[in-house]
């Protein structure tokens, strides 16, 4: 009995975070960003759809495309 409410009350707090919390990350993924291959073109519309509806990234962060696996297979 005492184990049952232990596990119930460790569920009940942690769960008090997840209900109040707001999404804090946005997670865009590129690839083929190469000059030869006009890899960019693409991106001018994007860069300027996320620009034009008010997206400001105030703490952004790059990492390496050999990371890309990681992320996706995480």
């Amino acid at each position: 009995m005492n184990n049952i409410l232990q596990l119930l009350l460790v569920l009940s707090t942690s769960m008090y975070g997840v209900l109040k919390a707001e999404p804090n990350f946005i997670l865009i993924i590129t690839d083929d960003q190469d000059l030869l291959l006009d890899g960019m073109v693409p991106m001018t519309r994007t860069i300027e759809l996320i620009a034009n509806n008010g997206k400001f990234f105030q703490n952004a962060v790059s990492i390496l495309a050999k990371l890309r696996d990681k992320i996706l297979c995480s």
